[in-house]
């Protein structure tokens, strides 16, 4: 994730097709937006973000032949807007929000290859969902989520934030003398 001023944003994603274990990591070229900052009732979320990476495999995933490499290509729309606006009340407190609602399609296409060739879109998925996220200002990430896999109108998953992210620092000192603290174990 990139967390600016500006946006947060999808930096890439990791998929394991073939269930052997260990994801490949897929950097985006164009990082997927989640949301732009700053907000307002009536704003649009228009987005297209693309990802491509490629990768030794030497795997037979019981087809009868060994896959050589992949390359995955992931391609994200979303269209949205915040459509929405009033208290949002969770475990962490009542928050005045704003609703950013999305509609979000991404395709997946597998190139194989094997037997010295490639060959392009041996395997694609679509998937596509409605993401209604809950906004607070100051917060960063999302209060809550609600999503309609495949836009069927019907929510299927439910996450909300559990605890308010705090960035912590920790100034450097530069001491020229030797401190204790005491009792010393401290809790």
């Amino acid at each position: 994730l990139n967390n600016n001023a500006s946006a947060l944003e999808i930096a890439g994603q990791a998929a394991d097709p073939f269930g052997l274990g260990s994801p490949f990591a897929v950097a985006f070229s164009n990082p997927e937006t989640v949301a732009a900052f700053a907000m307002n009732y009536g704003d649009t979320l228009i987005d297209n973000a693309r990802g491509d990476g490629q990768f030794p495999l030497g795997f037979d995933p019981g087809i009868g032949f060994v896959i050589d490499s992949v390359r995955v290509h992931t391609s994200i729309t979303k269209n949205g807007s915040v459509d929405g606006w009033g208290s949002l009340t969770t475990p962490l407190g009542t928050y005045n929000t704003l609703r950013l609602n999305v509609l979000r399609k991404q395709i997946d296409t597998i190139d194989i290859y094997a037997f010295g060739t490639w060959a392009p879109n041996f395997f694609s998925q679509e998937d596509s969902s409605r993401v209604y996220t809950y906004w607070a200002n100051g917060l960063g990430f999302p209060l809550a989520e609600l999503t309609d896999q495949q836009d069927l109108g019907q929510i299927t998953r439910a996450n909300w934030l559990q605890a308010v992210p705090q960035v912590i620092s920790v100034p450097e000192c530069v001491c020229a003398y030797n401190a204790g603290i005491y009792p010393n174990p401290a809790n």
